[in-house]
């Protein structure tokens, strides 16, 4: 029989490569979608939505921080769609993204300390938080799959890119004005200096903001929208109608559905 350790002590590239396999604990995607009260994620896993379309989990830019991204997983290099806690990241060592006691999602450093968390009017029962194949992040109640239930989901609150089906734009209803946002560098997806919005200041028309000392910019802007491309119309068409009838004026795109085509 072999002495193992005497072997080792006799072949120190064995250590080395021990030392790495030990040092590095491998990322894995877990064979769900979902997270639960009692299945959370941690840095050493990712969910992956039903068909393998994307993957959400912990990522590292660059700057020894990490942060809870969503992907594309058959695609390389890695492409980030959508970051949880741009502003607020957690260390190398340890993160965990989990449903909380009041069944809003909250993401947990080292110390078990809340650094990113949902702040939601959560309905009595559990909760649990659904990466689906479109890309978005949704929580939901258990046993509800209703999109007209959610109760929160990331394409309402996207960062820096557009995905199909997300929309940018003023919802009447709420007050909310969805934008992009840039992240400050490629390695640094915190908030950036450019903004990407809808500019509902007269007729409807996208404008791209960038930030110049204590003053934001406007780099760009597109002529107004006349109900199918920006283009010149006239403004007080669009101003009664956006009093009287819009609920929402957004700007969204749609693609060929690959994984259920129609012919």
């Amino acid at each position: 029989m072999i002495d193992l350790s005497l072997f080792i002590m006799k072949n120190p590239q064995f250590q080395i490569i021990i030392f790495i396999l030990c040092f590095f604990s491998p990322v894995f995607s877990i064979t769900t979608d979902t997270i639960t009260p009692t299945k959370p994620l941690t840095i050493n896993q990712t969910l992956a939505s039903n068909q393998q379309v994307f993957e959400l989990g912990f990522f590292n830019p660059g700057n020894n921080k990490l942060y809870i991204g969503i992907w594309y997983k058959k695609t390389s290099p890695k492409t980030i769609v959508w970051v949880a806690n741009r502003d607020s990241p957690v260390s190398l060592s340890s993160g965990k993204l989990t449903i909380g006691d009041d069944g809003n999602l909250i993401l947990l450093n080292e110390a078990e300390t809340v650094v990113w968390k949902l702040n939601q009017t959560v309905p009595v029962g559990k909760t649990v938080a659904q990466l689906l194949d479109s890309g978005n992040f949704v929580l939901r109640p258990e046993n509800d799959e209703n999109p007209a239930n959610y109760i929160w989901e990331s394409f309402k609150n996207p960062t820096d890119t557009l995905l199909p089906g997300m929309k940018l734009g003023w919802d009447r209803k709420t007050g909310a004005n969805r934008f992009l946002q840039s992240w400050k560098t490629s390695s640094d997806p915190g908030s950036g200096d450019y903004v990407f919005k809808m500019n509902i200041d007269g007729l409807p028309e996208m404008i791209l903001l960038g930030q110049r000392t204590t003053d934001m910019i406007t780099e760009y802007r597109s002529e107004p929208w006349n109900g199918r491309m920006f283009s010149s119309v006239p403004r007080t068409a669009w101003e009664d109608l956006i009093k009287s009838k819009l609920l929402f004026v957004y700007l969204s795109f749609s693609k060929f559905n690959h994984l259920n085509p129609k012919l």
